[in-house]
């Protein structure tokens, strides 16, 4: 075969070599309004510590949904700044003046420096940030939020896409609104961003896109576009911009700092319960605990079979 040419196995490679390289927030190294926004103190902390604990955990194993979060984050960007003249939308005209990707000094951590955040759509008055999803979690939060406002679940544990046994609905609906809470801290931290450089917002947005998703349900000529009960796969929450939830946020922050910078061992921070990097980081340590500690020899069906 020709030199230039490659095998199918080396197409794989070098594929996977480039979808994993690293980008610019891969390579970022101070702090952002995502990590302020991580809702378990013991993570927070060893953040700001410097501690690199997620690689093994998340980016060696669960690669690539990051990797296509970012890839239609660029994909939306391009289109809002190259072909916006091709969007045929009058909501369009009307948030004229818009940014895509500005990056923002969100606040500033005494001892440890400025925090910035990177906004991915900037419009007049509102802030919005697109969230890479499955069907699955979207649904899980949109039956809680149902159910938070009193009625029935929309989609309920026995639909297609969830089937999970009531334990299992409970705990993942838990997991789901542990994350969406670190979502709703971020887009806080952005609305107070844009505060502090005389852009003020009233509403801030996050638009959940689900990676498994076909938008069957998500074409405005479509018969239920507009049917709630729907499995949209663009489906977006919005709530009011708040000062005081941004400060709240920033005060955690540097409270946790200082208690770093006086040498608090990482193990005192709380851990919270839905934390996904710290409940894995268990199950990789008792994992490779087991490995080690794994014998010689193994018996089975009356025969001794050396490891």
């Amino acid at each position: 075969m020709d030199a230039n040419t490659l095998e199918d196995t080396e197409l794989r490679d070098l594929t996977i070599d480039i979808l994993r390289a690293p980008t610019a927030r891969d390579k970022q190294r101070t702090l952002g309004a995502s990590d302020l926004a991580n809702q378990c103190d013991r993570c927070l902390a060893m953040k700001f510590g410097g501690v690199q604990r997620a690689e093994p955990i998340q980016s060696a194993r669960l690669w690539l949904g990051a990797v296509l979060g970012t890839s239609f984050h660029g994909e939306i960007d391009n289109r809002i700044r190259q072909h916006s003249t091709d969007i045929e939308s009058p909501l369009f005209d009307r948030v004229s003046h818009t940014y895509s990707e500005m990056k923002h000094p969100i606040c500033k951590i005494v001892g440890y420096g400025t925090i910035y955040g990177t906004i991915d759509w900037s419009l007049p008055r509102q802030v919005v940030d697109w969230k890479g999803s499955t069907r699955k979690k979207t649904a899980l939060l949109r039956d809680f939020l149902a159910m938070t406002a009193g009625r029935e679940p929309i989609f309920g544990r026995q639909h297609r896409y969830i089937k999970l046994s009531e334990k299992e609905y409970a705990e993942q609906m838990a997991g789901m609104v542990h994350k969406m809470n670190g979502y709703f801290a971020q887009v806080q931290l952005y609305c107070f961003a844009r505060a502090q450089v005389g852009r003020p917002v009233e509403r801030g947005s996050i638009v959940f896109i689900n990676r498994d998703g076909n938008g069957y349900f998500d074409l405005p000529y479509g018969d239920r576009y507009n049917d709630e009960s729907a499995m949209h796969d663009i489906w977006p929450l919005s709530f009011d911009a708040s000062e005081d939830a941004a400060r709240q946020i920033i005060a955690r922050a540097q409270g946790i700092f200082d208690l770093v910078k006086r040498g608090v061992p990482y193990a005192e921070f709380e851990q919270a319960p839905q934390c996904w990097t710290c409940l894995n980081e268990e199950r990789s340590t008792d994992e490779a605990d087991l490995m080690e500690n794994l014998p010689d020899t193994f018996s089975f069906g009356g025969q001794t079979i050396a490891a």
